[in-house]
Order: structure tokens, then sequence, then C-alpha cells
């Protein structure tokens, strides 16, 4: 998937992946357009396709805790419910967690719909990409302050 976001960009708007002069715009498309294929493409991937994911343990979980319902043995015999540390502040972070949480397994609190599933591929792509402009902005932020220096 990055990869193909890669090359989305590379060919629509080469400038935003390398430093070009201000002003020159190279692409084939506007950034507006841009950014509303990546848009539409966050929707697609993450509210929709997001509904197709296996909801069989990925390698590391497997490798940690097996998955006896699917048949596979357990590897390394823990506990996935009982794995972590037991201390008060432990206990207390996971009591906040359970009642604060928003989207719990990915999905709405107390219901099986498949529409959480979709909110929490939206929410958790929003999330991404939020801390990716900022981490954009925070770095124009230090050019500038190095430039001017």
């Amino acid at each position: 998937m990055t990869a193909a976001v890669l090359i989305f960009v590379a060919e629509a708007r080469p400038e935003l992946l390398t430093e070009l002069n201000a002003g020159e715009n190279s692409g084939r498309f506007s950034l507006k357009k841009t950014v509303a294929v990546l848009a539409a493409a966050v929707v697609l991937v993450g509210g929709l396709l997001s509904l197709f994911a296996s909801g069989n343990p990925d390698g590391l979980e497997w490798s940690l805790f097996g998955n006896a319902e699917a048949g596979y043995s357990e590897n390394m015999a823990l506990d996935e419910e009982a794995y972590g540390v037991e201390s008060g502040a432990a206990d207390t972070a996971a009591a906040i967690q359970e009642k604060t949480a928003f989207l719990p397994d990915y999905a709405f609190a107390e219901s099986d719909s498949a529409a959480g599933t979709a909110v929490s591929g939206l929410v958790g792509s929003a999330m991404v990409a939020g801390a990716a402009l900022g981490i954009c902005a925070l770095g124009g932020f230090f050019r500038r302050k190095k430039a001017s220096a």
C-alpha cells in the first residue's frame, strides 16, 4: 500500500516528494485533486476493505499466543488475557481504558455492528494523517528557524 501511494504521488505531484523550486508544478494533477484521490483511497481501504480483514491473529500474536480456536497449537503457552504486568497502576490503566475506549476491539462498545470496524479504519487513518501533517509542520518550522539563523 505504501508503495502504491508513493507511486501515485510521484506521478501526480512529484514536487511533494522532492525539493523543487517554489511554485513549480510539474505534476499531472492539482494539489486538491491529489488530496481528493488520496482521501477517496483512505475511505475505500479504511472504511470498506477493512470489513474484509481477517479476524485471525497476526504473526506476532500467533507466535506468542497461538490460535487454539482455529486449530493451531499454543506456541509459547502464554495466556493472552493474563499476559502483561500486574500492578495497581496497570489495573487502573486497564479500568480507565475499558470505560473510555471509543472503539474497543475495532467495534462500537457493546455492539457487533460492522460499522464499528469501518469507523475504526477511518478514525485510524485520520489519526495517522494528523500525525503526518503535524510532523511535516514541525519539520517546516525547524527548517525555517534554521534558515533564518
